[in-house]
Parts: C-alpha cells; sequence; structure tokens
C-alpha cells in the first residue's frame, strides 16, 4: 500500500508496489488531492505512464505485470486529505 497522508507543499514521494508472480494488478486508487495541481501517477514496470490523476479519486486501473511505481508530486499551495493506492492480484 501507498499513501500520502495529509501531505506538504511541494510534496514528491515515490514507491514500488509489488506481488511476486502476479501476471496482472488491480491498481486501486482513492482519496483527494488538489485537483489539477497535486498528481498521483501509475507506471508498469517498464516505466509506461498508465494513469495520471487528481482531485476527487475513486478508480481502479489495470497493470501487467507484477509491480508498480506510484508517484506522488504536489505544488506550492493548497494541500489535501491525501490518496491511497492499493494493489492486489489479478485472477
Amino acid at each position: 500500500m501507498f499513501s500520502t497522508g495529509a501531505y506538504a507543499n511541494n510534496a514528491n514521494l515515490s514507491q514500488v508496489l509489488t506481488i511476486p508472480g502476479a501476471s496482472a494488478l488491480s491498481v486501486s486508487i482513492t482519496g483527494q488531492t488538489e485537483l489539477n495541481y497535486d498528481f498521483i501517477s501509475i507506471y508498469d514496470a517498464n516505466n509506461n505512464l498508465i494513469r495520471r490523476t487528481s482531485g476527487s479519486l475513486n478508480e481502479t486501473v489495470v497493470v501487467q505485470g507484477s509491480s508498480v511505481r506510484v508517484t506522488f508530486t504536489s505544488d506550492s499551495s493548497v494541500t489535501s486529505s491525501g490518496a491511497t493506492v492499493r494493489i492486489s492480484r489479478v485472477n
């Protein structure tokens, strides 16, 4: 699980989430960031951008492979309650 928590201005966070042996992952993104200014980005194992999102978050994407890299960036003004990213194996 990746969580920003209540984040600060100019945040720049990154984490790799992995389920060894998975052929695909379901990536769930929930929470709240400042719309069009603070972003969650999901990358596959080949560093391809899969999804970049902000604002009110409640979405799921499927990513091929056993790992994803999650990044979070915020600007220098308004902050929000934050976002959480969870992964599970796709059957």
